[in-house]
């Protein structure tokens, strides 16, 4: 066992009804997310799905990526509690539990390719490019494209016209 690794939490049965949501945001943001050749060490890399801090999806993520692909490439799931160690990922989600790391860790992955996911209050406005807010019962999200932009990222139209909010 990986003693960097956060803990996972049980399996999707027992997940609550919001991280099914977030789970197939995630997996969704890759339709409407292109990444430069330049975000990935080759042109057989899978394309990696980082979870930094506590990890509240348990094994969704991975029941529902195991037969889908991003641009040809098979799906990769790693999670940790250094930033260090999903360095490469083309996708971070930072949980809740890295609330007081958020401007490090913002900056640590910036000037690389990987789109900056949080859950946290502002996660937006701090420099991250997309961030998940409640709404009643509903959970949206918003967007930030200059953050997109200077990680070599492109925001499909269509992600802007869902978002809740897009920052400027």
């Amino acid at each position: 066992m990986n003693p960097t690794a956060p803990p996972r939490l049980p399996g999707s049965a027992s997940l609550g009804n919001e991280y099914k949501i977030k789970t197939a945001f995630l997996v969704q943001f890759t339709n409407f997310v292109k990444w430069p050749p330049t975000a990935f060490s080759d042109g057989n890399a899978s394309f990696t799905i980082g979870i930094l801090g506590d990890d509240p999806f348990g094994d969704a993520l991975e029941k529902m990526t195991q037969s889908r692909s991003v641009e040809g490439r098979p799906i990769a799931i790693r999670r940790s509690r250094k930033a260090a160690d999903l360095r490469g990922a083309q996708m971070i989600f930072i949980s809740k539990s890295e609330r007081a790391q958020i401007p490090d860790l913002l900056d640590f992955f910036a000037g690389t390719n990987a789109l900056t996911i949080g859950e946290t209050e502002g996660f937006t406005i701090q420099g991250g490019m997309i961030e998940f807010t409640r709404n009643g019962d509903k959970i949206r999200f918003r967007i930030n494209p200059p953050a997109a932009q200077q990680a070599g990222l492109q925001f499909d139209g269509r992600l802007t016209k869902l978002a809740a909010a897009v920052e400027q």
